[in-house]
């Protein structure tokens, strides 16, 4: 995986990296969809947009976008677009719908991951460069390592 490179800490310094994770299963509630992105998608991405020094990493898988879409929700689409244009966020690699992957095949995992990068980039374009690997629930083990290394 490519790394940035951190910077110097001093005694005392506390380095943090935002690491912020979007989902909604695809089937949710219309009226709980529209509550989630009132309370929490549109104040959280406000913030970005009121301090461009603000700087995180989003989890946001292909599920959600298309939820999103579906439901006349794309402007938040378009503003998570903005702000990796502007460099304020990056994306993690996913798989699509959210599974617990240490319970599905490794083909499932790549195939569900792949799905998940050609949506992502159908909406964010060039600016869907994926930096690390979220598991759903940050479920772990040998095989969820290996295929974030399968995909870069």
């Amino acid at each position: 995986m490519k790394r940035n490179k951190r910077p110097k800490r001093q005694s005392g310094q506390l380095y943090w990296a935002n690491l912020l994770h979007f989902y909604q299963p695809p089937g949710q509630d219309k009226d709980i969809l529209n509550k989630v992105v009132d309370e929490s998608y549109h104040p959280v991405l406000r913030i970005f947009e009121q301090v461009p020094s603000a700087k995180a990493t989003i989890n946001i898988p292909s599920c959600l976008i298309e939820l999103l879409i579906k439901n006349g929700l794309g402007k938040i689409v378009v503003r998570l677009k903005k702000l990796a244009e502007s460099r304020q966020i990056e994306f993690t690699a996913t798989p699509r719908f959210h599974p617990f992957l240490p319970f599905i095949p490794d083909d499932e995992i790549d195939r569900q991951v792949a799905q998940n990068d050609k949506i992502s980039k159908k909406y964010f374009g060039l600016h869907f460069s994926p930096n690390g690997f979220y598991s759903p629930e940050l479920a772990y083990n040998s095989d969820i390592a290996k295929a974030a290394v399968r995909f870069g």
